[in-house]
């Protein structure tokens, strides 16, 4: 489920494409985000892994909220979320490749996302912590939080996303719901002012986005388009095209620790997928942001590769843990 060309979000949907889309769109004319301590950049490219994992563990949500589910599509919802197992799992950032013109020359930095069970709804947390240094040696430090409530019939969205930009800070807080599954719906903010958005047919937020796509991946599907909301700016819907591969065998890569390997969560097969999402504003324009992901039929993503054009950003799964089982 970051924004350094359109880092929306450092990695949300799915995460969050997918909820990953959110550790994404980032905007690279806009280099900022929340005000992280200098200290917890220090010890190396793993520095933030352990501090964001350490305040994974021990964050509580610090707000509820009512979600309403409707019976008629609990079924059907059920049926694309039956193989995913809550999780949390941490990445550490690097610098994967540059084009010819791009003034980036190093990234480093982590992020954790958390995919938790509610009962009825869906709760899932990212914080990422990112440093970027281009070739003037000018480093800018990038840093947010995001906390998403959905139900899990896919019709109701709550969201909090906080972040700095220029050394401001900024939150985007609201709701959203939809009539019904494929139906229209509105989008209301209460932060960074109220406002009120009109969401077309077929839009979906986060996590049924992710839960969507797992599923057409297990069917043989290719192709997928839809409309996203998710928070991660102050504007309506968007167009995200996917492409979904074959399934292959996971890569047991060296880079990947044995704590990974050998955990029941890190399955034998993977289905690669790309993700592109475009500005609802210019019509055939080329994505502005994408997102390659090795995503597993339980909702973890194995690899994640942010493409902002000019440089690309590879997430390396670097721990990955089973959340204790929800009493409902």
């Amino acid at each position: 489920m970051i924004r350094v060309q359109r880092y929306r979000y450092i990695a949300r949907s799915a995460i969050t494409a997918v909820h990953h889309a959110h550790l994404a769109r980032l905007d690279t004319g806009k280099l900022g985000f929340a005000t992280i301590p200098t200290a917890l950049f220090e010890g190396g490219p793993m520095f933030g892994i352990s501090t964001l994992w350490n305040r994974a563990t021990d964050c509580s949500t610090g707000w509820l909220f009512v979600i309403a589910v409707l019976a008629s599509a609990v079924a059907e919802r059920a049926l694309a979320a039956a193989s995913v197992v809550p999780h949390r799992a941490a990445y550490e950032l690097s610098l994967k490749t540059t084009s010819g013109d791009s003034e980036v020359v190093s990234v480093s930095g982590g992020m954790t996302f958390e995919w938790a069970d509610k009962c009825d709804a869906w709760e899932v947390r990212e914080s990422y912590l990112m440093r970027v240094l281009n070739n003037r040696s000018h480093e800018v430090e990038l840093a947010g939080d995001y906390l998403g409530w959905e139900s899990k019939d896919g019709l109701r969205y709550r969201f909090e996303i906080k972040r700095s930009e220029f050394g401001e800070s900024k939150v985007l807080r609201g709701s959203a719901w939809l009539t019904e599954v494929g139906g229209p719906g509105i989008a209301e903010f209460e932060e960074p002012e109220r406002d009120t958005f009109v969401l077309p047919s077929d839009t979906v937020f986060p996590t049924q986005h992710t839960l969507l796509l797992i599923d057409a991946a297990q069917r043989g599907e290719r192709f997928d388009r839809r409309m996203l909301f998710d928070g991660s700016e102050f504007e309506g819907a968007i167009p995200v095209s996917s492409v979904l591969l074959d399934s292959r065998p996971a890569r047991r890569s060296p880079a990947l620790s044995k704590q990974i390997t050998r955990t029941p969560l890190f399955l034998d097969a993977m289905w690669p997928m790309t993700i592109a999402f475009f500005d609802p504003a210019v019509s055939d324009a080329p994505a502005s942001f994408e997102l390659q992901l090795e995503m597993q039929a339980n909702g973890v993503a194995t690899s994640v590769v942010l493409d902002y054009g000019d440089f690309k950003v590879d997430a390396k799964l670097a721990r990955l843990e089973a959340l204790p089982a929800t009493e409902c």
